[in-house]
């Protein structure tokens, strides 16, 4: 199952966290929003920060599937660390990050996408959003599925 908590717009009861149904959120809101969370975060703390939000909308928090390494606390979604613990540094040639990101992020991204589409959901009203490590998978999500993405 892919790790999500979920906010109805109005903070109407959702499913737990991991135990999405993609038929729960109303078919008739203006987007879905999902959401991912910077490195050393969870799915829990984006739905905190993005509860405000005034506008319409179903709130998808989804969590990275990657541990950073040596017990550090949350997820993150791409390979951010060396195995020594320093973090990988954006340089020329360095393509671990970029790999990662593709073989992680991007597989998790589209399988979620997929299942939404097959509830019945217009892909035209998702959108993206995220936050350091989230950040770079949203903005990858928005360029690899242009079609999938309002």
């Amino acid at each position: 199952p892919i790790p999500v908590a979920v906010i109805q717009h109005g903070g109407l009861p959702a499913p737990k966290p991991g135990e999405l149904m993609y038929k729960s959120l109303p078919m008739d809101h203006p987007c879905i929003l999902f959401a991912f969370h910077g490195l050393g975060c969870n799915e829990e703390e984006t739905l905190e920060l993005l509860r405000p939000l005034k506008f319409p909308y179903n709130l998808v928090s989804v969590r990275g599937p990657l541990k950073p390494p040596f017990q550090a606390p949350g997820y993150m979604f791409y390979e951010s660390f060396n195995k020594n613990g320093t973090i990988i540094l954006p340089r020329n040639n360095e393509l671990r990050r970029i790999q990662s990101l593709k073989g992680t992020a991007r597989s998790l991204i589209h399988r979620m996408f997929t299942r939404f589409v097959a509830a019945g959901y217009d892909p035209s009203r998702f959108v993206v959003i995220g936050f350091g490590n989230g950040g770079i998978a949203a903005l990858d999500a928005a360029m690899s599925y242009p079609k999938r993405i309002s």
